[in-house]
C-alpha cells in the first residue's frame, strides 16, 4: 500500500468517527479566520493581480503579504486601501478597573502630546 492508500485510510477512519465533520468544519472556519486578508480579497471578488495592479506592486507581492506574519503597517495600509478600505489600529490596554481602547490613525499628524 502506498502513502497515499495509507492517507485515504486513515482519512475515512477519522471522518466515519461521531462528529467528526463538525469538528472538521469548525478546524476549517478557524483556520479561514487567520486568513483574514486572503479572505477579506476573495469576499470583494478581487484577484492577486487585480490588487497588485491597483497598489502598483506585484502579484507575488500580494500573496507574500496575505502568507506573511510580520507585516509592515504601511503595506498593510496600501493593500487595505487597494481593496477600497481604510486602515485603523487599535491598541487595547488593560487595567484593573476597565479596559482602554485607543484607536490610532495610521499617517495622521498632530500634536504629539494630547494634553497641550
Amino acid at each position: 500500500m502506498g502513502a497515499g492508500n495509507n492517507y485515504a485510510v486513515l482519512h475515512s477512519k477519522v471522518v466515519s468517527r461521531p462528529g467528526a465533520k463538525d469538528r472538521i468544519a469548525e478546524l476549517r472556519e478557524a483556520t479561514l479566520e487567520e486568513l483574514r486578508l486572503y479572505e477579506l480579497r476573495l469576499a470583494l471578488g478581487r484577484s492577486q493581480t487585480d490588487l497588485a495592479e491597483e497598489i502598483g506592486v506585484s502579484q507575488s507581492a500580494v500573496s507574500q503579504v496575505e502568507s506573511g506574519t510580520d507585516i509592515k503597517l504601511s503595506t498593510l495600509r496600501n493593500y487595505v486601501e487597494g481593496l477600497g478600505g481604510r486602515l485603523e489600529v487599535v491598541a487595547i490596554f488593560d487595567d484593573v478597573d476597565e479596559e482602554h481602547v485607543v484607536q490610532i490613525q495610521i499617517g495622521e499628524t498632530g500634536p504629539r502630546d494630547a494634553r497641550t
